[in-house]
């Protein structure tokens, strides 16, 4: 995204005409079009009040940070009942299915990626789970509003954002075969814990050479009955930055 570009993004985004954003600034329709359209750079007095008027980091602005595209037609509600389903026919058809499975291998290469550490960071509180637990995904399926909170592979509190988490879910190159996938987790995990906190969920794979990236990523605020899906880099994103990500959600 260019500089440019980012600047409608954020205009129509804010529900504002080019002419409202030329009011504030003190100049004409025509050179928004021509910032719109990458002809002409804001001076740097212009820039600061873009980010005033947007309530974005002039970082953000200059595209020093990373994008993050959100389009109302991305939102979306949880069918719980699909994804039982799914979960229930992929059970038939594994020989065995455990209540517990195990993966440890490839959480400290994804706290790596993530530079998050694990306990209190200047981040917040990091905490892994290297079970992922049937039992606990089929007691939300069997009573969503009142089951306990699941506990996802990584669970980032927040420490500069009210009431937020980040929370992971790995898809690996030498994890069983499992009942329910990283992304279906993701989306119920984030629907259930919504009812608490402001939550990224983000789905992430790690292949055999410990490269990862990222493939879902959801963010649903507290008490909201639908998520968003996100564009984000397929490149794994320092915690940070998905913090300042989050910040601008």
């Amino acid at each position: 995204m260019t500089n440019g570009e980012r600047i409608k993004y954020l205009r129509e985004k804010n529900g504002f005409t080019q002419k409202d954003i030329a009011t504030r600034l003190g100049v004409e329709p025509a050179a928004i079009s021509k910032y719109e359209l990458d002809m002409r750079e804001p001076n740097i007095e212009a820039i600061k009040k873009l980010a005033t008027i947007f309530n974005v980091s002039i970082d953000y602005l200059l595209g020093r940070t990373p994008d993050v595209f959100v389009d109302e037609t991305n939102r979306d509600t949880l069918d719980i009942s699909a994804i039982k389903d799914k979960y229930n026919f992929t059970k038939k058809r594994m020989d065995k299915v455990k209540e517990i499975y195990k993966n440890d291998t490839t959480l400290s290469t994804a706290i790596n990626e993530l530079c998050c550490g694990v306990g209190k960071t200047t981040f917040g509180q990091t905490i892994t789970n290297t079970n992922i637990s049937m039992l606990e995904i089929e007691s939300m399926f069997n009573d969503f509003e009142n089951s306990k909170d699941p506990k996802p592979q990584i669970i980032m509190k927040v420490k500069n954002l009210e009431n937020s988490i980040i929370i992971v879910e790995i898809d690996s190159f030498d994890d069983e075969e499992m009942p329910l996938d990283a992304t279906d987790r993701i989306a119920l995990y984030t629907t259930k814990l919504s009812q608490k906190y402001n939550v990224l969920g983000l789905v992430m794979t790690i292949d055999k050479d410990e490269n990862c990236k990222i493939i879902d990523a959801i963010y649903q605020k507290n008490k909201d009955t639908y998520y968003t899906q996100l564009h984000l880099p397929k490149t794994v994103l320092t915690a940070g930055e998905y913090i300042d990500i989050m910040s601008r959600l």
